[in-house]
């Protein structure tokens, strides 16, 4: 997948997308240090563990980071893929629980933090909720949640 650094504003922005934990260190030296990460990070660790999380923050020296790819009350169907939120993960660190949909950031106030999560929790930016999708009567299968992480890990 794709690792994306957007420099916008005097800010750069970094968005891990679903990659693994472990970048070779080529990766790491092209990504540098980075004013905000958005991080597929949530509490089951579906692409990113609550500790490799925590060694993507500190690589980066991120000075706010931004949860993605988590489960949202109203959008995701409910034990699909495992999915969680990230609260627990959010909790472990200096936080701000947003109330609101979106954000906007400047280059002076991102650099007043030092690793502080900003996290959305389950406001979006659309309204949420309404039926789930379903065959006949029933909602899909939802198969057994992974780990992925875990292909990556060092093998016995």
């Amino acid at each position: 997948n794709s690792i994306y650094i957007i420099e916008t504003g005097g800010l750069r922005i970094l968005h891990w997308g679903d990659n693994r934990q472990n970048p070779p260190e080529r990766v790491w030296k092209i990504i540098g240090d980075v004013d905000v990460a958005i991080l597929a990070v949530s509490d089951e660790g579906h692409i990113l563990s609550q500790h490799w999380a925590d060694v993507v923050m500190k690589k980066t020296k991120a000075n706010i980071v931004i949860p993605g790819h988590y489960y949202v009350e109203g959008v995701n169907i409910p034990g699909a893929y495992g999915f969680e939120a990230a609260d627990e993960w959010v909790h472990k660190h200096a936080h701000t629980l947003l109330d609101e949909a979106t954000i906007t950031l400047t280059k002076d106030e991102v650099a007043k933090y030092e690793q502080h999560v900003m996290y959305f929790g389950n406001h979006v930016a659309f309204e949420a909720g309404g039926e789930l999708p379903r065959i006949g009567d029933e909602l899909p299968e939802i198969p057994a949640p992974t780990r992925a992480w875990e292909r990556f890990a060092p093998k016995e």
